[in-house]
């Protein structure tokens, strides 16, 4: 496999599988509505790369791209401790596999 296709392969699985178990553990998504945990990363991630100083409008149209139709409300709600929490254990999760990758090149 191609150092692209892993990295594609791996950013996948943090950005849907294993973002919604990273964000039920700390308490961000107790109950799946509008936002489960991959769709919150991605609003997120994808809405602040786009805009570094998004205003909850935006975040929340980024959020609709993904077919999730929420308010700017409901955005601003998710701006919890367990959120800061899911989002420093994806963090994490991106860094441990960032370190693996460099092992196996060695």
């Amino acid at each position: 496999m191609s150092s692209v296709a892993y990295v594609e392969q791996q950013l996948q699985q943090i950005l849907q599988e294993r973002a919604n178990a990273l964000a039920k553990e700390p308490g961000c998504v107790i109950r799946v509505t509008k936002f489960t945990g991959a769709a919150l990363l991605q609003t997120l991630v994808f809405g602040w790369q786009q805009h570094p100083d998004a205003s909850l409008e935006q975040l929340a149209s980024t959020a609709q791209l993904g077919d999730v139709s929420v308010s700017d409300t409901a955005v601003h709600k998710r701006f919890t401790e367990p959120c800061a929490h899911f989002l420093h254990r994806v963090c994490a999760t991106r860094s441990r596999r960032n370190v693996c990758l460099s092992k196996k090149r060695q």
